[in-house]
């Protein structure tokens, strides 16, 4: 799920929202997930000047022990490692991917997700070190064993997927994994509570 908050500058704001595309341009956007416990939001702060690296990051959240950072599909027009720079331009150290054609760089026309070979799943972990960027995450995607083995091996945290009610008998597997699994979006899961809800009613 991605739930978006604008903040709009004052003294950008004449009422008329024709500033708006300008001030986009100079925001800094971030969009957060909130699954693995990372706060989603998306946050258009007043220009920041790039020297004020003070003002960059979150570490008041850091504090209240939540983890902020970027879902790639925010940068989806880029590279996988462009949205790993920009993540850590923004000061912050999460990221999530999303397996849906998005290329490693713009040298590597390699797609990032369960089939990525080992020689470039080795070359994301060494760019997301040499960045400060943890890969805590990836969705919304495939839910099958090889996501949960390329899961492990990146070292992620957990899959966000969107499996269909009868699926979750076949994804048994997962309990042997330590990676959580969530599910996007609030009205779904409610869809599935209800549904097991009444399956259990029958017995």
């Amino acid at each position: 799920m991605i739930v978006q908050r604008i903040v709009r500058s004052p003294e950008n704001d004449d009422g008329t929202g024709s500033d708006r595309r300008e001030f986009l341009k100079r925001a800094g956007v971030s969009a957060l997930t909130a699954s693995a416990g990372i706060m989603p939001i998306f946050t258009m702060p007043p220009s920041i000047p790039a020297a004020d690296t003070a003002s960059k990051g979150a570490p008041h959240a850091e504090k209240l022990g939540w983890r902020l950072g970027c879902q790639a599909w925010t940068f989806n027009r880029f590279t996988l490692f462009e949205a790993i720079d920009k993540t850590a331009e923004l000061g912050l150290k999460y990221i999530e991917a999303f397996p849906h054609g998005q290329k490693l760089s713009p040298t590597n026309s390699a797609i990032f997700g369960p089939k990525l070979s080992a020689d470039h799943r080795q070359e994301v972990k060494k760019y997301l070190a040499d960045k400060g960027v943890l890969l805590v995450n990836m969705g919304v995607g495939p839910y099958d064993k090889e996501a949960f083995d390329f899961a492990k091996d990146m070292g992620m945290e957990t899959l966000v997927s969107e499996p269909k009610f009868g699926d979750f008998d076949a994804i048994d597997f997962s309990m042997e994994y330590e990676h959580k699994f969530t599910m996007p979006e609030l009205a779904q899961c409610v869809a599935y509570f209800d549904k097991v809800a009444a399956e259990l009613s029958k017995d």
